[in-house]
């Protein structure tokens, strides 16, 4: 199982100079797999590149009009060709947290910051 990033989407999906470099039919037989954090970046990345809006237009545009089925369509279009798995998210939202705990430094913890 190869476990893919949105930038190698991207770059299968649109023609770019690295577009060669994501060529991934090749490796099909391992089959693929991605995580929900990168079934939402593809989405959103491709939805900015199909409008030509970034930031809060681009919010404001998926306010106002929602996703277009185009933008869904191609990301349905790359799952299909490439049999992608999409794996389910485990991660414990507390784990994450205390993790970030761990890591601030003392000068950057807050004395409000919920107890875990």
């Amino acid at each position: 199982m190869i476990c893919l990033d949105t930038n190698i989407l991207y770059n299968y999906m649109f023609k770019t100079e690295l577009t060669e470099k994501a060529i991934l039919k090749s490796y099909a037989h391992e089959g693929f797999a991605i995580t929900t954090i990168v079934l939402n970046e593809l989405i959103y990345i491709v939805l900015a590149k199909v409008t030509g809006k970034r930031g809060y237009a681009l919010r404001r545009y998926v306010k106002a009009r929602g996703y277009p089925s185009e933008i869904i369509d191609k990301v349905i279009t790359v799952f299909e060709q490439l049999e992608i798995a999409v794996l389910p998210d485990v991660t414990d939202p507390r784990l994450v947290l205390e993790t970030a705990r761990r890591l601030s430094t003392p000068t950057s913890r807050r004395d409000d910051s919920p107890n875990l």
